[in-house]
């Protein structure tokens, strides 16, 4: 057995938790910290698609949403292909 003197690397995780999601006032902000976001759909809460976006490699997605009052979930794809999903009060 021997020593060696490595760094130990870690690989950063798209998840729930480097994905944020924000209103203000009739704009929807969808960011990553960490990877380009691909696809972000938006659907309200009995599953029907709202709106979505495709094709994107940016870290922030802006959607115009009027007219709505209600939960939506927000399922964002990243160019890793791994997915989070958010839901917020609009």
């Amino acid at each position: 057995m021997r020593f060696q003197a490595e760094n130990l690397s870690t690989t950063e995780v798209f998840s729930n938790e480097s994905v944020l999601v924000k209103k203000s006032e009739n704009l929807l902000k969808v960011q990553s910290e960490l990877h380009e976001i691909t696809t972000v759909e938006i659907f309200d809460i009995q599953g029907r698609l709202i709106d979505k976006k495709r094709g994107l490699n940016a870290r922030e997605v802006t959607f115009s949403l009027s007219n709505i009052t209600q939960v939506l979930l927000v399922k964002v794809t990243s160019n890793t292909g791994a997915t989070a999903t958010k839901k917020m009060i609009w």
